[in-house]
């Protein structure tokens, strides 16, 4: 048989496949190729207020990260906002972004749009995991499709795909690493889980704050597997470890001569330890600078000072104030107002869809394989608490919780239906005795006058 014909035959049978996924898919490719062409939003849009830098590659964090990578490409210095080499940052999105531009320079073409580009491949591709982690967590076709669509229409992946920031990147190799770890679990082979280790390694050097999740995720290994076999599977995730981190605690030992994985952790937690933004934080880091305890040792006496003068406070802030903080909004919502105000209600409503069924999923339904995803962004957003609650990182959380809120809603919908039978069927024994009953009575009247 012609192999033209046997490719044209597989094409054919993976889309008839995976079809379900297929209008999710169309209906973001076309988002996102919409807003790449118009570039709504203000920050892109008002070069004189932001400045040229930041209305470029969208935000003061994204033009810095650009000018490290043309820093890194041009004068071969790793260092994050600053001419000397430093560890301010882990090297995931200033690699990313370098690889971009240089392949952009070899196919002279704008270095922008190719990281855009890379971008929206990534999102896009963000919203198929999101539809097979729902199917492999138990969900029909039709719940992974809500929950693909929800992503798809979701608002924050169309304007962080526009940046240069490290939202779009690693959000998919978080979501990608998740996928791969309930896929294996339970699986023996080591391939798989080498594989796990590397993404999620990649994915901890885009996004460090979800890192000790690996202990989280060590605990059904132990608990699943052999003492043999749960050495085997941890030492395919240290070796994937070595290789990834490796080579980056090698470049810290060499130019500071010490093993650090970032010499950059006091500002989000400084900046944390702030009930309900009460004081100013240039205040903050002036009085951090006078401490003498750096920025993390000022920020964790400045906590445990707050727990033992004001224990209400800052329990109420360090639990329901940062959780809203975090998820009060979407992620860069607010820059495309008063602009895109008329599609507020769709927004704010997908939001809060979300937030809902998600809770109702975590209490009532995640069991099974489904604990997975719940332990995972529960873990996340608990550790979020400790830090500044900004939408950005309540952001990172949304696809695992759009996974959740449509099994939820599934639930939910099935337990609402089985209600309704259980009424239905009770309903029908009370009437069935009472038609029998005038059955019978018109019998006997029917007789009488017979009679």
């Amino acid at each position: 048989m012609d192999m033209n014909i046997i490719r044209r035959r597989k094409l054919v049978g993976w889309i008839v496949r995976h079809r379900w996924v297929f209008p999710a898919l169309i209906i973001s490719l076309i988002l996102h190729l919409s807003f790449l062409a118009a570039n709504p939003g203000k920050v892109f849009n008002m070069p004189g207020k932001y400045g040229a830098d930041i209305s470029t590659f969208g935000s003061r964090d994204a033009a810095l990260y650009a000018k490290m990578a043309d820093q890194m490409l041009t004068k071969h210095i790793y260092g994050y906002n600053d001419d000397e080499p430093n560890a301010r940052i882990t090297p995931g999105q200033p690699v990313y972004l370098a690889a971009s531009f240089m392949l952009a320079d070899v196919a002279h073409v704008s270095r922008l749009k190719t990281v855009q580009v890379f971008n929206l491949m990534m999102s896009v591709g963000t919203v198929f995991i999101v539809f097979y982690l729902s199917i492999m967590l138990g969900g029909t076709n039709s719940v992974a499709l809500l929950a693909s669509l929800l992503y798809a229409t979701y608002f924050s992946p169309l304007h962080f795909f526009r940046t240069t920031l490290t939202e779009t990147p690693a959000i998919f190799l978080a979501y990608l690493s998740l996928y791969l770890y309930i896929k294996t679990i339970n699986v023996k082979n080591l391939r798989p889980h080498f594989l796990f280790s590397i993404c999620f390694c990649v994915a901890v050097l885009f996004r460090p704050t979800p890192a000790p999740l690996i202990v989280l995720a060590a605990m059904p290994v132990l608990f699943r597997h052999s003492g043999r076999d749960c050495l085997r599977i941890f030492t395919m995730w240290a070796l994937g470890a070595a290789l990834i981190f490796g080579p980056w605690f090698l470049r810290n030992y060499l130019v500071f001569h010490e093993l650090m994985f970032t010499s950059h952790g006091g500002n989000p937690l400084l900046a944390g330890a702030n009930p309900f933004f009460a004081d100013q934080y240039p205040t903050m880091l002036r009085e951090a600078r006078e401490s003498g305890l750096g920025q993390g040792g000022f920020a964790f006496a400045r906590i445990l000072a707050g727990f033992n003068e004001h224990p209400d406070l800052w329990l109420a802030w360090f639990t329901a104030g940062k959780a809203y903080w975090l998820f009060r909004v979407p992620a860069a919502w607010l820059g495309y107002l008063p602009n895109f105000a008329s599609f507020n209600f769709f927004v704010y409503g997908a939001q809060y869809f979300i937030l809902i069924f998600s809770a109702i999923f975590s209490v009532m339904y995640g069991v099974g394989a489904r604990k997975y995803l719940k332990v995972t962004i529960l873990g996340y957003v608990v550790l979020s608490l400790f830090f500044l609650p900004n939408s950005r990182y309540g952001f990172f959380a949304i696809p695992g919780m759009i996974v959740m809120a449509a099994l939820g809603t599934n639930q939910a919908l099935l337990y609402c239906k089985g209600i309704f039978t259980i009424v239905k069927i009770r309903t029908m024994e009370v009437i069935s005795p009472r038609k029998k009953s005038g059955i019978a009575k018109d019998s006997v009247v029917a007789d009488l006058a017979g009679d």
